[in-house]
């Protein structure tokens, strides 16, 4: 049964706009503010009720609540005299609940009183809870709430869209969406998903992306349906745009070497990547403080070497093709396909643009097909014979430009790693003071202690709406406390092996279990995990410290990362081996002496 996820308030129209998690929507407009709010006690907002789904300003009224039902506006309202008036009388406390200032107090205590037989000077301390379901029921009738004057309810069926490249989600994208011969241009968020679009009965929806040419590209169709679905169109098309840089580059010597930011990707070791880049292992140490030959899959290298050969994460400088001295560069791709997918989700925060010429690349190269790694660059004084130009495949002395992009391998778990080395074994006592990630992903738990609170799902989630691309997390706000989750949420799809940075899900039964991050191979058979809520804290583990290969419940990718996903399961998942407890170790994570417990 669908569940209304989120809402919101247009105070010219006097409607709420109320979505389900499956994508309808639900226009509810007229009758009185309790009605409309799903909110028969008129309960405003405040930071101790968590169960509204958003906010409506009403004007002179002011600001209310708005509830998923009628059931959880009712419990509000109930839960709201027990918590700030159970000290008071009928009397006292409804001159505070409604005021002389907005309401003839006096009728309104009399007319409670009548209805639940009690004197006014009744201590709701005293009141059974039938007495107090009894005042409840007077207000809600005096509030209006059974009020049918001028109601009206109207569903609209919606199609969610989801771009994604293959690997990341298409974001800031513009889409032109036709139907009925009608063109309309928007654009996907910063998770790569259109606004919904609202199905008619009999109407197809067509979709296109403009090219760097003018033209326009069909990715797919949505056909006439009754219901609401969502979908995932996977395009590759994608257009980067740079400013150039300046037309000479400095001979390269010995001494002047560049400096390349190397990215590590799941699978290398220091020995390969100093074969790779002409250095050695103890000068990779002694340029990155390393103390041990560990290193960390999202972590970064500085390599001051000789230019290695062709390599995918390193940054990138691409010739423009153009005849005139043209002050940008620009790529292009083309391909499309679409498979069924997520359901909408909130929009996430927009990261951090990546800084151009330091930030490790991983990008398609030019039309022409050149690219190289990056050097220094400058422009010779007229006091130097000028260095030798700069040639693309039609021309001389044109300017290149660097292209930001970034290693499409689990851009997510960067700010796992991240979280791991921050709080470095502490306690979730300590942890939740700085960074409750029940808080930050909205599912309506505040705090990470204790075991009603179970964060390990919360902290993927976060993980992956932290991610530089962002990422979908699970559609429902509520479910995002849940580890098992990820195995029915439309945003999430499974995947037959284990790969670096997919999502695992153990399952104990009854709804409950754990869930992690696939970070490594265990070299006593299995994977090691990186999750959160692993004996309180965040830490490194495998199946042998407490997870059983019969909870496996199975690994999971999001959906626009599943054709990345099927491409390196095909070519061979390339996980390092290593033990938990030599990773834990390298970051400072100490052991606990206690059993390892999840909640």
């Amino acid at each position: 049964m669908s569940k209304f996820i989120s809402a919101k308030y247009t105070r010219s129209t006097l409607t709420v706009q109320y979505l389900a998690d499956n994508g309808d929507i639900l226009l509810r407009s007229g009758g009185t503010i309790p009605w409309r709010f799903n909110n028969p006690g008129d309960v405003r907002p405040s930071k101790v009720v968590k169960t509204a789904i958003g906010s409506g300003n009403t004007g002179k009224n002011g600001t209310f609540s708005i509830f998923p039902d009628y059931q959880t506006g009712r419990k509000e309202a109930k839960a709201l005299l027990r918590r700030a008036y159970n000290d008071k009388t009928i009397s006292s406390a409804m001159y505070k609940y409604a005021p002389p200032s907005e309401n003839n107090t006096e009728a309104y205590i009399s007319y409670i009183c009548t209805k639940t037989g009690l004197p006014p000077s009744t201590p709701l301390s005293s009141m059974s809870d039938s007495d107090l379901d009894s005042m409840v029921d007077a207000i809600e009738k005096y509030e209006g709430f059974y009020d049918k004057t001028n109601r009206h309810e109207k569903w609209i069926h919606t199609a969610a869209v989801t771009l994604s490249d293959g690997t990341k989600p298409l974001a800031k994208q513009p889409v032109i969406v036709k139907t009925n011969g009608k063109e309309k241009k928007l654009e996907t968020d910063n998770i790569g998903q259109l606004p919904l679009l609202p199905l008619t009965a009999g109407q197809t929806i067509e979709l296109s992306v403009p090219t760097v040419l003018g033209g326009l590209k069909s990715i797919g169709s949505i056909p006439a349906q009754q219901k609401s679905t969502a979908c995932l169109f996977t395009c590759d098309l994608q257009t980067v745009q740079e400013s150039t840089h300046v037309h000479y580059a400095s001979d390269i010597t010995p001494g002047n070497k560049p400096i390349i930011h190397y990215k590590i990707i799941s699978g290398d070791t220091l020995s390969a990547i100093a074969s790779k880049f002409k250095t050695s292992v103890s000068e990779l140490k002694k340029d990155n403080n390393l103390t041990s030959d560990l290193i960390f899959p999202g972590d970064y290298l500085v390599i001051n070497a000789e230019a290695s050969d062709s390599d995918d994460n390193v940054t990138i400088e691409v010739d423009d093709e153009s005849d005139g001295d043209s002050d940008a560069a620009t790529t292009e791709s083309n391909a499309a396909t679409t498979t069924p997918a997520a359901a909408p989700t909130p929009a996430a925060t927009t990261p951090a643009k990546p800084v151009a010429a330091s930030t490790p690349a991983h990008t398609p190269a030019s039309k022409s097909g050149a690219a190289r790694v990056a050097a220094p660059a400058s422009h010779n004084s007229t006091a130097h014979k000028p260095a030798t130009p700069v040639r693309s495949n039609q021309g001389t002395g044109h300017p290149i430009a660097a292209f930001d992009a970034t290693s499409p391998e689990a851009p997510w778990m960067a700010a796992a790693i991240g979280e791991a080395k921050r709080w470095h074994g502490q306690d979730e006592k300590v942890i939740t003071k700085g960074t409750d990630y029940h808080e930050l992903v909205g599912d309506n738990m505040h705090t990470l202690v204790g075991n009603a609170h179970p964060w390990c799902a919360a902290f993927v989630n976060w993980c992956l709406h932290n991610g530089n691309p962002p990422y979908p997390m699970s559609t429902v706000p509520e479910s995002r406390r849940s580890s098992q989750i990820f195995r029915t949420d439309k945003n999430f799809r499974k995947i037959d092996k284990p790969i670096y940075g997919a999502i695992a899900v153990y399952s104990h039964g009854n709804g409950k279990g754990h869930v992690g991050l696939v970070y490594a191979k265990s070299k006593s058979g299995g994977i090691v995990l990186l999750s959160g809520n692993w004996d309180d804290r965040i830490a490194f583990a495998d199946k042998a410290t407490g997870l059983k290969e019969n909870q496996l419940a199975g690994y999971y990718v999001p959906s626009t990362y599943l054709k990345h996903a099927l491409d390196e399961i095909k070519s061979g998942p390339k996980l390092m081996e290593t033990t938990a407890t030599e990773l834990n170790n390298e970051i400072g994570i100490s052991r606990r002496k206690k059993h390892h417990t999840t909640r």
